[in-house]
């Protein structure tokens, strides 16, 4: 999966995302931040957890910003999408497909989801990433000064 990060006021980011990639140390300081176990982190995210994203943000911006804490990291919702890859929206589908019915739920409207599934399937790059329903929308790439990519401070959290 690609996360794609555009301040408002800054240079778009762009990473390949793989929750197995990462070192135990950012995992563990991920862990730290969120209260949550790795897993329960990116179970969150994949549903749309802000927390969840923000500490996924934040170890990866800590890789060009070791001292970056974690109130630092202040972005509106709409600046960081998620994209999903070929192979993870098949696998979603699959899901979708083969997981029992939630209560309330029809199988024509499971079949409508399978459906928006393979119309994201036909619209996504062979492996990378394809756009996927994240509750976000980030376009267009701003341009920042060199070596300014870290997030900007609420003034909440200024001293």
């Amino acid at each position: 999966m690609k996360l794609v990060y555009t301040p408002a006021d800054g240079e778009r980011r762009e990473w390949e995302y793989d929750p197995s990639e990462v070192t135990a140390a950012e995992a563990e300081a991920v862990e730290d931040v969120t209260g949550s176990t790795w897993e329960e982190v990116n179970k969150a995210a994949g549903k749309g957890g802000i927390r969840a994203r923000r500490a996924i943000l934040w170890m990866l911006l800590r890789r060009d910003h070791a001292v970056l804490r974690f109130a630092d990291v202040v972005f509106r919702v709409g600046e960081l999408e998620w994209q999903f890859g070929r192979r993870e929206l098949e696998s979603m589908r699959d899901l979708a497909r083969t997981m029992p019915l939630p209560p309330g739920v029809t199988e024509a409207e499971r079949e409508a989801g399978v459906a928006q599934f393979d119309k994201l399937i036909a619209a996504a790059d062979h492996d990378g990433p394809g756009k996927a329903p994240s509750g976000t929308a980030a376009s267009g790439t701003r341009r920042r000064s060199p070596g300014s990519g870290a997030p900007r401070r609420s003034r909440a959290s200024a001293p």
